[in-house]
């Protein structure tokens, strides 16, 4: 996958050498300031849908590429207690089993994408106000987190920023905590990885060329 991106990359930079949008010089012919400013007026309004769809591209594909590459470092489960996520231990896989005791009464709920969610903290034996919570337990509002251990996997938006404004307000440092998204497995993304990096490379490349015809008639 990231021997793709890299051809992707490639080839786009390749195609830029030769898209020209600034005119040059020659020797032989003299452009007015004003001149040469109506001409790459012109060229950047002739360009501007395509690049958009360009633009569009390249996003979708980094999207996508991004959520392969979450699926691939979440092959392996590790197992992590919430006392080693409190000392400032990170983990090295996106699916994990995380073991601690849920701290109830710190639980906030918010809404994300239409659905709302339950963001309560994971804490050790030890923890107390004023130690930072190493991981938050992300799970619908209508459902039961169950019993310890807790697996799942890695929420790759992190913590909302309605729920670190109510933490912090709480006294509770969790802006660096692992938010687990309870039930859910990394390679669940990989079939939206590969619909979004499929969809971006086509849009990408429609875009630059519709883009390098219109520039180069």
């Amino acid at each position: 996958m990231l021997f793709g991106c890299v051809l992707v990359a490639l080839g786009f930079a390749q195609l830029a050498r030769h898209l020209r949008l600034v005119p040059s010089a020659t020797p032989v012919e003299a452009v007015s300031d004003q001149s040469t400013a109506d001409r790459l007026n012109e060229r950047m309004a002739v360009a501007q849908g395509p690049l958009t769809i360009l633009v569009m591209g390249l996003v979708l594909i980094f999207v996508g590429g991004r959520d392969l590459w979450r699926a691939e470092q979440g092959g392996t489960l590790q197992k992590l207690d919430a006392a080693q996520l409190e000392r400032g231990t990170r983990p090295t896989s996106t699916w994990l089993e995380l073991h601690g005791a849920l701290l109830h009464d710190g639980a906030v709920e918010a809404e994300t994408h239409g659905t709302k969610h339950l963001y309560v903290p994971l804490v050790s034996e030890a923890w107390k106000r004023g130690v930072r919570v190493g991981a938050l337990i992300k799970l619908p509002a209508s459902e039961d987190p169950g019993p310890v251990p807790f697996r799942g996997a890695i929420d790759p938006e992190g913590l909302p920023g309605t729920v670190r404004a109510a933490y912090e307000e709480a006294g509770i440092e969790a802006g660096q905590a692992v938010v687990l998204e309870l039930d859910k497995r990394p390679l669940e993304s990989v079939t939206k990885g590969n619909w979004f990096f499929g969809a971006g490379l086509l849009l990408a490349l429609v875009g630059a060329v519709v883009l390098r015809r219109r520039l180069t008639r």
